[in-house]
């Protein structure tokens, strides 16, 4: 499942790249190495918690907490840094309580 969302998120992506521009773009190779920091921990955390007695990981050495805590902590620091790169270039909305009571163009009440 972890596999499976991570490939619809570069789909996802893949797809919208082309529409940033600049500084944009940065921010969304920021956000994408966040996302693949993020699978990597999940993954780690899925060998953390498994079960080690099973015949399938008898070889392979179980994930320490510092590993996932660390690769969590890479991801959401990436991720923001993605997010804040891209955020001056998107309009943001005036939320002022006097604009947020009146109602928009095209609505009816």
């Amino acid at each position: 499942m972890i596999l499976l969302s991570y490939i619809g998120i570069l789909w996802s992506w893949s797809r919208t790249y082309a529409v940033y521009h600049g500084i944009s773009r940065t921010g969304r190779l920021f956000q994408l190495l966040g996302y693949s920091f993020l699978v990597v921990a999940g993954l780690l955390l899925c060998s953390y918690i498994g079960d080690p007695q099973m015949l399938a990981l008898t070889d392979v050495p179980t994930a320490s907490a510092e590993s996932v805590s660390i690769s969590l902590a890479i991801s959401m620091l990436l991720l923001f840094v993605g997010h804040d790169l891209i955020a001056p270039g998107v309009q943001k909305p005036n939320l002022s309580p006097e604009t947020a009571l009146k109602t928009q163009p095209g609505t009816t009440d």
